[in-house]
């Protein structure tokens, strides 16, 4: 049967065609169930209406940038020069291809397989820009769509006109259906997105009323600096009457705001400046203090301190005081050589601060609770001596900024830092403090902390605190002169932090002719980086000579990127199911496992395969091939040895298949559509489903089909039902619209 096109068949009408025609028309386009005509023809000019848009949609993104035609694919037309000119060589393909010429990963992912706000939000330091980018130049983005747009709510979160600007977009131009207010208000104010906010109610017209009726404030919970901000707003501009706040702050029960966690609030962690305490300690009086329902006896001896401190504003402070955190402004206070008036009254000023906002807190939490202040409320605002036998009672459990701090913030002067080195007995507290002081200027400082060090220099304890604290290449370079922790063979990479440190730390390795040895590390962030390394200086890293291995005597026991790669392999579900690589890290699996495949040579590949070490583990060095974007190579491993096609080994090598590219995954799904093999197209097919890969589907079954032709109707059904319930739980819209029309919409 010729090919049937949406322009030919649209030239005859319904009544021109047979019935039986119709039917022929329609199982050439796998729709093979009974209707009747009308609905026949309507579903056949649907399809091929529908192929004939992703033909189009196809050659257009293999084209050369859009931006250099005529047609606008912008959502909005008030775009600056400067950036039409940037994305117009951005998007750029042969511009692009050669300003990127050397990146190694280019192949494996490109700018439109970046799908999911939640992934890019999690892996790219720009992801703001891409995702404004994408929404603004109506690219697909969106895996899971309600899902994604909170992630928005909560990371583009500035209250700034260029995110005004772009709720603008989002709200009114972008396809995704925002009239449900009742669900988009309770997820903005979940988010605590004043910006979003605004711009919702601006544009849906939402009034105080409204949203003081559907949305009591007792329903959401307020634990960040965020929180408060947002109900501080709803108080004052949606009138919110004042009993309809007692409840969600009596929550500071729970939270109390002098704790450290990722939960709560917490005002003495490094990052809280100044400005924000002021600020907040202004929103939680404002909410507690100006009506009745705040206080109480017990809150009136407070009630001058209140009032007294709540006069104070942001005037009474420098720009640079402001823009400081707590821990500097108290650090800087103590250690200055200036009025001590002033530096007494700053820090009174802020342990009043404290003070306060703990009492709140402590004031509505159950007695059976005990609350306990953080560490950092002793450093920064009681006697030595009490954070001292603070710090003995954590034994075990002592960190690297417990110590630290204390040194800082509570010893305010030499003498008492140099009693508390001469007086200490601890090795690992000595060894926090190892940074501190030996990278420091104090030469009297540095005399009475080495004259106390003999007795620790080879404990265990001292050697990884002290390696721990390392910021600072001086301090490493004290121990190297001092032939300390240099010895060859040694694991020491392991308790470094800094990726400076670890740099130089190989430098100075490499100058007295010694080698690390890698052994396995929980810390996957330096695991990673570190066999990233040892492959990349081979004369600085050694690997244990693999068991495995050396029971295979066609291998190379002592080839670092077969040893590498055993490693990975034995420890795929730590890698690859680890959930905190993000965009900070120091190195992600990608960029190993390319350095591992690269050098792979087919002819010690083909050695793998002969050694017969396992099965899986060959299966996963192609997979890895896919996983780099060496999709050619792992098409024709899979080509030669077809004993990998058995389903069981993708199955139990899921976790790597659900992080394939997209290019990757499309290319084997059409492998293993053309070799007829059910069982693994339908798991690749429905990992694609999964992940929002529209273009998977649009590019495969345009030119494919959708089903096998060996399937009956039965199992047709139940596969692209599959699909479709897949993409309708992750709320993938554009997908399930998809799929819908293109399999007669059962």
């Amino acid at each position: 049967m010729e090919t049937i096109t949406y322009e030919k068949f649209k030239k005859k009408k319904i009544e021109e065609y047979s019935e039986e025609n119709l039917k022929k028309i329609g199982e050439s386009l796998c729709f093979r169930f009974n209707y009747r005509k009308k609905d026949l023809y309507n579903k056949i000019i649907n399809r091929l209406k529908l192929d004939n848009e992703i033909e189009k949609e196809i050659i257009k993104n293999k084209s050369i940038n859009p931006f250099n035609k005529n047609n606008n694919i912008l959502i909005i037309e008030n775009i600056s020069l400067m950036e039409k000119l940037f994305w117009a060589v951005f998007r750029n393909k042969t511009i692009f291809n050669s300003i990127f010429s050397n990146f190694i990963l280019k192949k494996s992912c490109s700018y439109d397989d970046l799908i999911g706000t939640e992934y890019i939000f999690n892996k790219f330091t720009n992801a703001i820009y891409i995702i404004k980018d994408k929404i603004i130049s109506n690219k697909y983005v969106f895996r899971n769509e309600h899902h994604d747009i909170i992630e928005i709510f909560k990371n583009i979160i500035k209250d700034n006109q260029d995110n005004r600007d772009f709720y603008d977009v989002l709200f009114t131009k972008s396809n995704i259906n925002f009239k449900d207010w009742n669900i988009w208000i309770e997820s903005i104010l979940q988010s605590c997105n004043l910006a979003a906010l605004k711009k919702y109610i601006f544009h849906f017209k939402i009034s105080p009323q409204e949203i003081q009726n559907t949305f009591p404030v007792t329903s959401f919970s307020f634990n960040s600096y965020l929180d408060i901000k947002m109900l501080f707003y709803l108080k004052q501009h949606y009138g919110h009457v004042s009993e309809s706040f007692i409840e969600p702050l009596v929550r500071l029960r729970f939270n109390n705001y002098m704790f450290g966690s990722q939960v709560y609030i917490n005002i003495l962690v490094e990052p809280f400046k100044l400005k924000k305490l002021i600020k907040i300690y202004k929103y939680i009086i404002t909410l507690y203090y100006n009506n009745n329902n705040g206080l109480n006896n017990d809150t009136y001896k407070y009630y001058n301190l209140i009032i007294e401190t709540n006069k104070i504003t942001s005037n009474h402070f420098t720009k640079n005081q402001l823009n400081s955190t707590i821990r500097d402004l108290i650090i800087q206070h103590k250690t200055q050589a200036s009025n001590q008036q002033d530096i007494s009254h700053l820090i009174g000023l802020l342990h009043n601060y404290y003070k306060i906002i703990f009492h709140i807190s402590k004031k509505y939490q159950k007695k059976r609770s005990k609350t306990r202040k953080p560490m950092d409320y002793y450093y920064y605002f009681k006697e030595i001596d009490r954070v001292k036998d603070m710090l003995v009672s954590e034994g075990k459990t002592l960190t690297l900024s417990m110590v630290q701090d204390f040194f800082q913030v509570t010893l305010s002067n030499k003498q008492q830092k140099i009693e508390f080195i001469n007086n200490t007995r601890s090795p690992k507290s000595l060894g926090y403090l190892a940074n501190l002081i030996l990278s420091g200027n104090d030469i009297e400082l540095k005399d009475h902390y080495e004259k106390n060090l003999k007795p620790f220099l080879n404990c265990t304890y001292f050697k990884q605190s002290a390696l721990e604290s390392i910021s600072d290449t001086k301090t490493l370079d004290y121990f190297f002169e001092k032939n300390l922790y240099f010895e060859d063979g040694n694991e020491n990479w392991q308790y470094i932090n800094n990726k400076d440190v670890l740099i130089h730390y190989e430098m100075l390795m490499k100058q007295s002719s010694k080698k690390f040895r890698i052994v396995y590390s929980d810390n996957l962030n330096i695991y990673m980086f570190i066999l990233y390394r040892a492959l990349l200086y081979p004369s600085i890293y050694k690997f244990d000579n693999c068991n495995d291995l050396k029971r295979n005597s066609s291998l190379p026991v002592t080839n670092p990127y077969l040893s590498a790669l055993n490693i990975i392999i034995q420890k795929k579900h730590d890698i690859f199911e680890n959930k905190y690589y993000h965009k900070n890290n120091f190195l992600k699996p990608t960029q190993l496992i390319y350095q591992i495949s690269t050098n792979i040579s087919k002819d010690l590949f083909y050695n793998i395969i002969k050694s017969r070490i396992s099965r899986n583990f060959e299966f996963i060095l192609i997979l890895f091939l896919f996983y780099c974007g060496r999709i050619k190579e792992g098409i024709e491993y899979l080509e030669q040895f077809p004993t990998y096609w058995d389903i069981k080994f993708f199955s139990q090598e899921y976790n790597i298949l659900a992080i394939l590219p997209i290019k990757s995954l499309e290319k084997l799904i059409i492998f293993f559509l053309k070799k007829n093999q059910v069982s693994n197209f339908n798991l690749l097919t429905k990992i694609a489903a999964k992940k929002g890969y529209l273009q998977i589907f649009k590019k495969v079954f345009s030119k494919y089909g959708i089903f096998l032709r060996d399937e009956n109707t039965s199992q047709y059904r139940d596969r692209v039902g599959v699909f479709i319930s897949t993409a309708r739980s992750y709320n993938n819209e554009k997908l399930l619209d998809f799929l819908l029309k293109y399999t007669g919409g059962f």
